[in-house]
């Protein structure tokens, strides 16, 4: 797979691969579906609105799950599997599911020739992250990765500071992602199912996003 680490140039160092291409509405609104009922979903769905998308609807585990998130989220369609979604021919759809769904989820959608925003991690294999970034190549849809914490204000100010060679030479990064929802030790989730890919590979990503000088490519 391809990962940038430049925190400048947004117009390439989030694209995986695929020429930018107009919406299929010649200045009208981007038609969105999201894949995912989560916490992360809902995040999704707040911020195609804000950037003035049109919300279509929402795929949840069945088809209950989804009528009842569709209605949380105030949105008219509660879909009942992924070749729904691909039926309704969204301009862009998000995949917002556990760690292990995103390559099979993201690979039906750019096959059919629509454009993806996938959570991190892309996949959960090198190869399967290829595979991924070989399709969008050949069906020409633009599929991304939203690593947003590149463009938070502190971390442009530390980059900017580097370039500047304020810091000297930078030898080494060290990060910590603290969080307190899996203290309970009855808490259960994906995340912590490593045959659904773990948190550490999401977690992780996002700091290897921040520190990649230049774009790298994976073999």
């Amino acid at each position: 797979m391809t990962t940038e680490g430049t925190v400048h140039a947004p117009d390439v160092d989030q694209q995986l691969a695929g020429p930018p291409r107009s919406a299929s509405r010649q200045g009208g609104r981007l038609r969105v579906a999201v894949v995912g009922t989560g916490m992360i979903a809902a995040v999704h769905v707040r911020a195609a609105r804000a950037a003035g998308a049109e919300v279509l609807g929402v795929l949840g585990r069945n088809r209950e799950r989804s009528a009842q998130v569709a209605a949380q989220l105030g949105l008219d369609r509660g879909y009942d599997d992924l070749d729904a979604v691909i039926a309704d021919r969204p301009d862009v759809v998000h995949v917002c599911t556990p760690n292990d769904q995103h390559h099979p989820q993201t690979l039906a959608l750019v096959r059919a020739g629509i454009n993806v925003v996938c959570e991190k991690p892309l996949a959960v294999s090198a190869a399967q992250a290829a595979e991924l970034e070989q399709a969008a190549a050949d069906a020409g849809v633009v599929a991304t990765v939203p690593f947003v914490y590149r463009y938070h204000p502190m971390v442009r100010e530390i980059r900017s500071r580097i370039g500047a060679g304020e810091l000297g030479r930078v030898l080494a990064v060290h990060g910590h992602y603290l969080q307190d929802w899996m203290l309970d030790s009855d808490a259960s989730s994906w995340r912590v199912d490593s045959g659904a890919g773990g948190a550490l590979p999401g977690l992780r990503r996002h700091r290897l996003a921040l520190v990649r000088p230049r774009r790298v490519r994976h073999r």
